[in-house]
């Protein structure tokens, strides 16, 4: 489902802008946001994830910055770039490169996107009115709706959301588990329109310099907070990275605060205990921590990652702030759970025992990510049965490249998608 709303017409109470983090592989960050007080800006960058791949030096890194700069950071951008002139000198200190486009509305004009969605509404009311087995019929309906809507705006002023920041084709998608609310007590506040009275999307682009990859979101944040400085939602640490964890996947037993030395026998250098571990039997399969401010510089979190490392056991740090969205939580822990899978089937190429099943291209079907060898991902339509893990080419610019379903991410399909092709059965 396409949800479209428009955007406030009251330009003073509007704006795009930008948010810049570079960090460098001892852990410092290097940070740059357009003023909050910029209403009416229209600030963007004119560049795209792989043009920072194309930066041979620090000084054309900050160029690319410099001359991508549109709208009103196009002067203060410098102060940043002088920064990191000044504290990196070789460009293969740098770790990542994350950009955020966001739009914002305030006022009494803004707040329409929610108020506009009216099967949400629709929803939300249902579970309010509902009882027993019907509330439950209820909230599963409108959890899934949240999970798996598009959200566009489009309207009045400065073009539309999203916008394709920096040649981004990511699905725009209502981001909602930070509230710390279950489905009942959601649907409360949206039936009494007490949502906050604030509109927030964000694109963001992360760009790998370790692992040359480049990810890529598009959230509308619902109920949105605003800290006292920046133009950032205020989220809850970590706080649902648990539950969304233990809901998308079910099959494994997600054990929490677990010491490396339970995993690790043989360990003896002093490391944090592991937030997350997924298990099957007895056995580990994958471990995740949450990186926050508090402990990204801490010898012992580093630790951990080495200790993992150790036994072979897949590792994901989740980042409090960029990876809060479950499509994101749920990618990364699949990436890893399936990564033996991509090495042999995607990067290697190798076919033993294989054959190519085509897929039907019309039919029931859902919309898929998948991942290929330069590590980009992309959402395709599927019209077969499909699961993570499984090897596929699909269609488009990337027809008879392999690729790796790492997200079933809808129950639908979408015309603006391109197909799963073929499905490569492993015997």
């Amino acid at each position: 489902m396409k949800i479209r709303s428009d955007f406030v017409t009251n330009s003073s109470s509007s704006s795009f802008v930008v948010e810049v983090e570079v960090e460098d592989k001892n852990e410092a960050r290097f940070t740059f946001e357009t003023e909050p007080t910029d209403y009416g800006a229209n600030s963007n960058f004119i560049c795209t994830g792989d043009d920072f791949f194309r930066a041979g030096n620090v000084e054309e890194l900050c160029r690319l910055l410099e001359l991508s700069m549109t709208g009103t950071g196009k002067t203060k951008i410098k102060k940043l770039t002088e920064e990191l002139r000044a504290n990196i000198d070789d460009i293969s200190s740098v770790r990542s490169v994350t950009l955020r486009r966001i739009w914002v509305s305030m006022g009494e004009s803004s707040g329409l996107t929610i108020v506009n969605d009216a099967q949400l509404q629709d929803l939300a009311r249902k579970v309010t009115a509902a009882e027993g087995a019907e509330l439950e019929r209820a909230c599963n309906e409108m959890e899934a709706y949240l999970n798996n809507a598009e959200v566009y705006v489009e309207g009045g002023w400065q073009d539309v959301w999203p916008s394709g920041f920096c040649g981004s084709k990511a699905t725009p998608r209502y981001s909602w588990k930070h509230l710390g609310l279950t489905i009942p007590q959601l649907a409360k506040r949206i039936a009494d329109g007490k949502i906050d009275h604030n509109d927030l999307a964000v694109e963001t682009i992360a760009v790998d310099f370790e692992s040359r990859s480049i990810t890529e979101s598009a959230e509308f944040i619902v109920d949105s907070k605003w800290n006292a400085i920046g133009m950032k939602p205020a989220r809850k640490p970590g706080g649902s990275f648990g539950s969304a964890i233990r809901a998308a996947f079910p099959g494994y037993e997600v054990k929490a605060q677990v010491p490396v030395t339970d995993l690790c026998h043989g360990c003896t250098d002093a490391a944090d205990p592991v937030d997350y571990v997924l298990c099957q039997g007895d056995a580990p399969k994958v471990a995740v921590s949450v990186k926050t401010a508090a402990n990204s510089r801490s010898k012992t979190f580093k630790a951990i990652a080495p200790a993992c490392a150790a036994i072979s056991l897949p590792y994901v740090i989740l980042d409090e702030k960029k990876d809060a969205a479950e499509n994101r939580i749920i990618t990364k822990i699949n990436e890893a759970l399936f990564s033996d899978v991509f090495s042999k089937y995607v990067v290697n190429n190798e076919s033993d025992n294989t054959e190519e099943i085509a897929a039907k291209d019309s039919g029931d079907g859902h919309s898929v990510k998948v991942k290929f060898a330069d590590n980009r991902s992309y959402e395709y339509n599927c019209f077969e049965e499909i699961h993570v893990g499984d090897i596929v080419y699909v269609g488009g610019s990337k027809a008879g490249t392999r690729g790796m379903v790492v997200a079933i991410t809808g129950d639908k399909t979408f015309s603006g998608y391109q197909n799963v092709e073929k499905i490569l059965q492993r015997l």
